[in-house]
């Protein structure tokens, strides 16, 4: 047997609405507990409670239904359901003698005709239809708690106070300061409208269970003397958390609350759902609501603000719109409402001849001044072609690179070196790019640096040369790194090449160290820069990069000219 129990101690708001508007607005409200297991591998469920009955149940009344949910466990569990449920409404009244707990117990039908409520969850259904039960009428049952006393009736004082009210003045049934006190001859005080209600069912006290008969003035009579008190005591506004800061006494607060500025109301704009404060309700009506209407100052047409229509009115239809000529772009500055643009034209039509021919004047003699600065400029790049051909391009060869290869040996060996962390990085031997050029070396690591696994990378170094007194710092030129796919057919062969351009504008001050020039005051070179990821593994043995254990890298250095 799995008990399971739903507490309403948080749902107070849903359960006060719903008891409120009961016999009015019949507004369905379902308040929901947290999914559970009837055991360890069991079923899957949930309790649902409707303070105010479902659509097949009846008004007034508190209908508890459980419903199956789809579980990780239902493929081994017999379908349908086939298990007695039995769901207690619990009587928490402080003297255990007088509670009276309600049973009700559902038996699924043994007939062999089950209700789909009872059925296996499938996939596109992840919950099943619910089955349960409407319990009695709780508003002949008094003694019923179930932790919403506090809600069965609004027919006490349910108003913030300043101070704390005394318990004597508190309806045992509604749990608020009464209103309309009574006091029976048992010395029990009671709102006479809760009173009343309770004992609909049996005439007793429902305190101490006393016989009591409301025909009697002797058993139950008004108590004047506590209704003075209690009106005397200070509440709050209602309106509180809008900022209304009204406090007094409670026999005042309708009188307040028909004033209230701070009470929320509905926008007067129609299809706006906002609910201003009273007090801004103009303002919002006529300022800030998107529904609003605002009228053209030209036409007075009215329209809604949000719709963007007197943009588009002003822009294009509005007849008292003032708007430029049709030949402003000629010089015409005259500006006339829309509706009078065709007389305009009517009667202008010499002064725009006028305008169109000064414009196409104007037009002849920037014509003719582009011209000639066409013809300069066309003079200019004449000259410097010819300066560039006979200072840089001489010679074919100025924009070819300096290459350098390295046949990187024994791959295999390195690899699992590198792989096993024993030795990462190898090195080549230095070389000059010219005969007074930079000394560089290369780098190679085949399973990356330590942060980037799975790829093979190269590196170049800046060494200290002798000739770097008469080389342009930082280093500048582009360089390319290629691993060369060693086919025997020379056609099928795919390259791996990768650029490297050094930047310096916006330059990490770490990045830039790598292209300074070498120091003179110590040892260290500087540091390596190059391509972290040039190629993977993976793509390293689908061509033939590798070939009798030698991998074969080509290093290119351009002139600054060709970058």
């Amino acid at each position: 047997m799995c008990t399971s129990a739903i507490s309403l101690s948080g749902n107070l708001p849903k359960l006060m609405t719903a008891f409120r508007k009961l016999r009015t607005d019949q507004i369905l409200i379902t308040i929901y507990s947290e999914p559970f297991h009837t055991g360890p591998y069991g079923y899957k469920m949930r309790l649902e409670l409707h303070p105010n009955g479902r659509n097949d149940g009846l008004n007034t009344h508190l209908s508890i239904f459980v419903r199956l949910m789809k579980s990780e466990y239902d493929g081994i569990l017999p379908w349908p359901f086939d298990k007695k449920v039995t769901i207690t409404l619990i009587d928490q009244q402080p003297c255990p003698k007088l509670r009276r707990n309600i049973h009700m117990c559902s038996y699924p039908r043994n007939d062999g005709h089950f209700s789909p409520c009872y059925s296996s969850p499938v996939e596109e259904r992840a919950q099943n239809i619910a089955f349960g039960f409407n319990f009695a009428n709780l508003l002949r049952r008094s003694s019923l708690k179930l932790d919403i006393t506090s809600v069965m009736s609004t027919c006490g004082f349910d108003y913030e106070f300043v101070a704390k009210v005394p318990r004597e003045y508190i309806c045992p049934i509604c749990e608020c300061p009464m209103r309309g006190p009574v006091q029976t001859k048992c010395g029990h005080r009671f709102c006479k409208r809760c009173l009343t209600k309770a004992m609909k069912s049996k005439r007793e006290c429902p305190i101490d269970r006393q016989s009591l008969d409301l025909r009697f003035k002797q058993d139950i009579y008004p108590d004047v003397a506590t209704e003075r008190t209690i009106l005397d005591l200070c509440v709050k506004c209602r309106n509180e958390k809008n900022g209304c800061k009204w406090t007094g006494e409670l026999r005042n607060i309708a009188e307040h609350e028909s004033k209230c500025s701070f009470v929320g109301v509905k926008c007067t704009n129609k299809d706006c759902e906002a609910t201003p404060l009273k007090k801004d309700l103009n303002y919002h009506a006529t300022k800030e609501c998107p529904k609003r209407n605002v009228e053209c100052h030209y036409c007075k047409i009215f329209f809604v603000w949000c719709n963007k229509q007197m943009n588009d009115h002003i822009e294009e239809n509005c007849p008292h719109t003032k708007v430029e000529c049709t030949f402003a772009y000629i010089g015409c500055k005259i500006k006339v409402q829309r509706k009078s643009i065709s007389d305009h034209l009517r009667k202008c039509t010499e002064s725009h001849l006028e305008l169109a021919c000064g414009r196409l004047q104007e037009l002849q003699v920037s014509s003719t001044a582009i011209t000639a600065t066409v013809e300069r400029m066309q003079a200019e790049m004449r000259s410097s072609s010819l300066y560039l051909k006979t200072h840089f391009l001489k010679d074919e060869s100025a924009c070819q690179s300096i290459k350098f290869f390295w046949s990187f040996s024994n791959f295999r060996s390195r690899f699992e070196k590198a792989i096993a962390a024993s030795q990462r990085c190898f090195f080549s031997e230095s070389f000059f790019v010219e005969p007074y050029g930079y000394k560089m070396r290369l780098t190679i690591c085949p399973d990356g640096p330590p942060e980037i696994n799975f790829h093979l990378s190269v590196y170049a170094q800046l060494l200290r040369g002798r000739n770097d007194d008469q080389l342009v710092w930082p280093f500048q030129q582009k360089v390319v790194f290629t691993l060369v796919d060693q086919q025997d057919n020379t056609s099928k062969t795919k390259n791996i090449r990768k650029a490297l351009t050094p930047t310096r504008k916006g330059m990490p001050r770490c990045q830039q160290l790598k292209f300074a020039r070498p120091s003179k005051s110590h040892d260290v070179n500087n540091d390596v820069f190059g391509i972290h990821r040039f190629i993977s593994h993976l793509d390293l043995k689908k061509r033939r990069y590798v070939r009798d254990d030698t991998i074969l890298i080509q290093f290119e250095v351009y002139p600054p000219l060709c970058d």
